[in-house]
């Protein structure tokens, strides 16, 4: 089983020195970094992030390009994060990508991005989510809609994550769906 306490235990005791003021190495940072990101806590991955320092002329942290991009996009600059994504390659990096092209109103894009990755992750059931939700935005009619929403709902249930219902909600809202189911699937998402 995982042990969600002592992870918790773990990133606290990791994030001390840098909250001290000493620089930890920028590689161990940057995976804290991402770290934080990934469970939803920017604030923590903004000062982390903070803490990396980089030269002129080295080439960028792959990893630390993708917690700026992710910063972006929860920043509400979801453009600005695709920019970036594209600068590295990988699963993490299109996921973004994805968001950032759905936040930014492509749904067309990020559904062929999203197309992409799942050849490259078939198993992944994020990428299913973000692509079922980009093909409920993209669809032009009520019957594509239809179907694509029933396709998203299905693998939503299959998530363990909170995305599904994330997705499902913001669809309603993006489609204008009935507000009530969309707001019960958007409490559900951050409960």
């Amino acid at each position: 089983t995982e042990d969600y306490a002592e992870f918790l235990k773990s990133m606290a005791a990791a994030s001390a020195p840098a909250e001290r003021g000493d620089l930890p190495e920028s590689r161990f940072m940057a995976r804290l970094a991402m770290a934080q990101y990934l469970r939803g806590r920017l604030e923590a991955s903004a000062k982390a992030r903070a803490t990396i320092k980089s030269f002129k002329d080295a080439e960028p942290d792959p990893l630390v390009l993708l917690v700026e991009a992710g910063l972006n996009l929860a920043g509400g600059v979801p453009d600005k994060a695709v920019d970036i994504a594209s600068k590295v390659e990988g699963v993490r990096a299109r996921l973004i990508r994805v968001q950032g092209l759905i936040a930014a109103g492509k749904a067309r894009d990020a559904q062929a991005e999203a197309d992409e990755l799942i050849t490259r992750a078939p198993e992944n059931l994020e990428a299913q989510v973000m692509r079922e939700w980009a093909a409920v935005l993209a669809a032009s009619s009520g019957k594509d809609r239809d179907s694509a929403f029933a396709a998203l709902e299905k693998v939503a249930r299959r998530t363990k994550s909170k995305l599904g219902q994330h997705a499902l909600g913001a669809a309603l809202v993006a489609t204008g769906g009935d507000p009530a189911e969309a707001r019960k699937k958007l409490a559900q998402a951050i409960d």
